[in-house]
């Protein structure tokens, strides 16, 4: 397994539904080390191996009313 070769972190604005006054964690998300397909999500301690297209696709569908 090698390093990714992209990593992107995006900012969390709530935790449970509330805003926090303490900084809040990030959300990693890496390239696969072997599929271009797929994308890892750090969250928590955890390691989430999913789907770029369904990520990307579940994202834009979340944003409509």
């Amino acid at each position: 397994m090698s390093e990714p070769d992209v990593t992107v972190r995006i900012g969390c604005y709530e935790i449970d539904g509330a805003a926090q006054d303490f900084p809040l964690p990030t959300v990693r998300i890496e390239s696969h080390w072997s599929s271009a397909d797929r994308v890892v999500l750090l969250m928590g301690g955890h390691t989430y191996t999913v789907s770029a297209q369904q990520l990307a696709e579940a994202a834009l569908r979340a944003r409509r009313p």
